[in-house]
């Protein structure tokens, strides 16, 4: 169980969003240095394993999220048609 309140966890989201805003890499470029930043950081209290295990999760609960408000009727929405898990056993 995560131990910050919401209102911890979205001041530190506005934060880093804001010092994002202001580089001058892609969009790519910042999404993999936030990625790793989050591995480097989330390992050394959650260990590998753990902070794959969460991202895991987030990962697989934001697709739901999209699957959800999806029609299908767009050709971004067609993508998430492969990861359709209904039939699958879970991890």
């Amino acid at each position: 169980m995560m131990k910050d309140s919401v209102e911890s966890i979205t001041a530190f989201h506005r934060t880093v969003s804001k010092l994002a805003g202001e580089s001058d890499l892609s969009s790519e470029g910042k999404t993999v240095a936030l990625f790793r930043a989050a591995l480097e950081v989330g390992s050394e209290e959650l260990g590998k394993l753990g902070v794959m295990h969460l991202m895991s999760s987030l990962f697989a609960t934001t697709l739901g999220i999209l699957d959800a408000e999806c029609t299908y009727g767009d050709e971004e929405d067609k993508d998430l048609q492969a990861f359709q898990t209904d039939g699958q056993s879970p991890n």
